[in-house]
């Protein structure tokens, strides 16, 4: 059974670099591919050569088609980190988080009840506000960029990893808490506009900026959540893409 050579592997890696594809993750599943289609030919006729192979089978994998393979890839990230997202902010409505989703509303109930409009608009406020800037660094700081990732080993002791290569699980396009994110800021902004002018009963502007403060933690909470479960997958899926800090 004739298999490829490291030679001819680098060959097809160097192709996909020139057809633009940037994100390791993807170059590997159309590496795989394009050498998978190479090997099946070079078994069922001996005769055929790699070299003629592999520039008959760019045809079929030029830039439009691997374009195309990135997009669907996109997608099928973005869709699974979405239901990941999705079961993690479920999970603040089940036992035993949604304890934690109780005691919050009470203290809403509480402060609405015990503090005058303004007050509990401004503890509101507070409230919402740390939420939201932490989403914004921590989603900016996270995605897309070059990273230390400390991954805890089973002795307990913590080992840095720097990402030197991109990676599509880490683009921002894939993490919907960026959406999340928008839709509390632009809801926060016309709530906060118009709260004490146009909302009535006051009480309702209140509970309003009350919810978006608590969606905003749990949104954290899930980003912070989703972040350890990608950087942990993505050390153990593709290790290549890592390089372990001596400090």
């Amino acid at each position: 059974m004739r298999q490829l050579t490291l030679e001819q592997i680098m060959k097809i890696e160097n192709y996909c670099e020139q057809q633009g594809v940037i994100f390791y993750d993807v170059k590997l599943e159309i590496v795989d591919h394009i050498a998978t289609l190479i090997e099946q030919q070079l078994n069922e006729n001996q005769r055929l050569s790699f070299d003629s192979i592999f520039y008959s089978t760019n045809t079929d994998f030029d830039k439009k088609a691997i374009t195309k393979i990135i997009k669907e890839k996109e997608c099928a990230i973005a869709a699974k980190n979405k239901r990941v997202q999705l079961s993690y902010l479920k999970s603040f409505f089940s036992f035993p988080k949604v304890i934690m989703t109780i005691v919050y509303f009470i203290f809403t109930l509480f402060m609405i009840k015990n503090l005058t409009i303004k007050e509990a608009y401004a503890v509101a406020s507070i409230i919402y506000l740390p939420a939201f800037l932490l989403n914004i660094y921590q989603t900016n700081s996270f995605f897309g960029k070059e990273n230390y990732y400390i991954k805890k080993m089973i002795n307990h002791e913590e080992k840095k990893y720097t990402q030197i290569q991109k990676l599509l699980i880490f683009n921002r396009k894939n993490n919907s808490l960026f959406l999340v994110n928008l839709i509390l800021a632009i809801s926060n902004l016309l709530v906060s506009s118009t709260a004490l002018n146009y909302i009535h009963p006051k009480w309702l502007a209140c509970s309003i900026l009350f919810t978006l403060g608590g969606f905003s933690w749990i949104a954290l909470l899930a980003f912070l959540h989703q972040k350890k479960n990608l950087t942990e997958y993505a050390i153990k899926n593709y290790p290549e893409a890592f390089q372990l800090s001596q400090n």
